[in-house]
């Protein structure tokens, strides 16, 4: 009952909002050109599914997006592991990071171009760079934040070196490192779907592109909720991986399933 009352809770307002943008529409209140009523997005999805183009985008853009995810991630977490345990480490990435990490990623698209060239490169680069500056920014906080007493009972039982790494830090920050992850996540798809829109022409951010270069405004609107389904998808995804990980993580306890 209760897993039913949250889902109910999570669909009802995007029902209510449903309800209320076809009232608007069908009053007049909101331009039908361009707030195209339900039926007619309903009959983008169609269009969209049944032609097959929008399968390829989809797949493209979630291969970007793995691909500068796991990149970020990987070189992201041992960094900020550095910055937080060693102050060298620190001292040297620090003002790269907090320079680079205010910046707007898709303003370094141009740059990128005349370096690398044209292509999946430039895409993949400013992608993953959202994604690895939130990663280092946020998990290493976190190191930072890590009790004392415990890294102290670590170091007396004998987790000294890499074990002290293994044994003690990570576990600890398993929960934080979680949290940058769906964050930087949802930054990176965003980022994504922005430099697909301005430099690709495939993704789904070429979709909606090219959806409003032809002015196919109930297309445009798929193509805005296949990524938003896509973002939610993922995020649910990596929640229930964090929730089968760290089932002993206290801000699960009363979460429904």
């Amino acid at each position: 009952m209760t897993a039913v009352r949250s889902w109910a809770w999570r669909i009802g307002p995007l029902l209510v909002a449903a309800l209320v943008w076809e009232l608007l529409v069908r009053t007049g209140v909101l331009d039908a050109q361009f707030f195209p009523p339900l039926h007619s997005i309903l009959q983008g999805f169609v269009e969209a599914f049944t032609a097959e183009r929008i399968y390829a985008d989809i797949a493209v853009t979630l291969q970007r997006l793995g691909i500068a995810f796991v990149v970020a991630a990987l070189l992201g977490i041992p960094l900020a592991i550095g910055i937080g345990r060693s102050q060298v480490i620190d001292g040297i990435s620090r003002p790269f990071v907090d320079t680079l990490y205010p910046v707007p990623k898709v303003a370094l698209l141009p740059m990128i171009i005349l370096l690398t060239g044209a292509g999946e490169v430039p895409l993949l680069l400013v992608t993953g760079l959202t994604a690895f500056l939130q990663i280092t920014i946020s998990v290493s906080g976190a190191v930072r934040s890590i009790d004392t007493t415990l890294l102290e009972a670590g170091s007396n039982f004998g987790a000294t070196g890499v074990r002290h790494i293994t044994r003690v830090v990570l576990p600890a920050l398993m929960p934080a490192i979680f949290s940058a992850l769906r964050t930087a996540l949802g930054l990176c798809l965003v980022t994504l779907i922005v430099v697909e829109f301005l430099s690709s022409r495939t993704g789904l951010g070429a979709f909606v592109a090219i959806s409003w270069q032809t002015l196919s405004v109930n297309l445009l609107y798929v193509g805005v909720l296949v990524t938003a389904v896509l973002g939610h998808g993922l995020n649910a995804l990596l929640r229930i991986i964090e929730r089968k990980s760290l089932p002993w993580n206290v801000s699960w306890a009363g979460a429904a399933p």
